[in-house]
C-alpha cells in the first residue's frame, strides 16, 4: 500500500498498539528485519475524518448530517479508499474518526465485513484508546454469526463515535435479494 510495510500489534494484557517496520538489509538478501518504529496508546477528538460510503448520503439524512457537520467545523478530509490504511491514519495522528454506513432503505449492505475487516480494526482502535461502534454499540460487542455478515462502522475517537450513533444510529435490517425485489 505505499513505500513502507507495517505490522501493527495490540495484546490484550499491554496499553496502546505498537508498529513494526520491515527494515531491508543492507544487501537484500535475507528479507528483512522487523524493527519496532512506533507505539500509539490514544485517540482524540480532532480534526480529521474519513467517511466512508459516501454514496449514502443521497438517502441516509443522518450521514449527510454528519457529513456535512465535519465539513463545516473545519475537519481535514482523510480517505483513500483504502479501510485499513485511513484507520492506521488515526492512530498514528492520535485523532479523528473514520466511518462507513449503510445506506437506508436496503440499496447497499453495510459495507465493512465484520469478523475480516471491522473487528480487527476495532481491536486496534479500542486498545489505542479510541472508540467503535456499529450505530449503537461498540464494534467488540457484536457477535458474528456469519462469515459473510456485515456492519456499518465508526472508528476513532469516542466523541466523534458518539456523533456517529447520533446521527447514523442503527442500520436498516439487511434484506433478503427476494424482499427486495419485491
Amino acid at each position: 500500500y505505499g513505500p513502507r510495510t507495517t505490522l501493527s500489534l495490540a495484546h490484550v494484557d499491554g496499553p496502546g498498539v505498537t508498529e513494526f517496520l520491515l527494515a531491508e538489509d543492507a544487501g537484500g538478501t535475507d528479507g528483512g528485519t522487523w524493527v519496532r518504529s512506533n507505539e500509539y496508546s490514544s485517540i482524540g477528538e480532532g480534526k480529521l475524518f474519513a467517511p466512508g460510503n459516501l454514496r449514502a448520503v443521497k438517502d441516509h439524512s443522518g450521514y449527510a448530517e454528519l457529513v456535512k457537520w465535519y465539513s463545516e467545523n473545519g475537519y481535514q478530509l482523510r480517505y483513500t479508499g483504502g479501510m485499513a490504511l485511513d484507520v492506521m491514519q488515526l492512530c498514528v495522528k492520535g485523532r479523528g474518526v473514520f466511518m462507513a454506513p449503510a445506506s437506508r432503505g436496503g440499496r447497499t449492505p453495510p459495507p465493512a465485513r465484520l469478523l475480516f475487516e471491522a473487528l480487527p480494526l476495532a481491536y486496534l482502535v479500542e486498545r489505542c484508546g479510541g472508540a467503535t461502534s456499529d450505530g449503537t454499540r461498540s464494534l467488540l460487542d457484536v457477535c458474528v454469526e456469519r462469515l459473510d455478515q456485515r456492519t456499518q462502522i465508526a472508528l476513532g475517537s469516542a466523541p466523534d463515535v458518539a456523533r456517529f450513533e447520533e446521527l447514523v444510529g442503527a442500520a436498516d435490517p439487511v434484506r433478503t435479494l427476494a424482499e427486495r425485489t419485491v
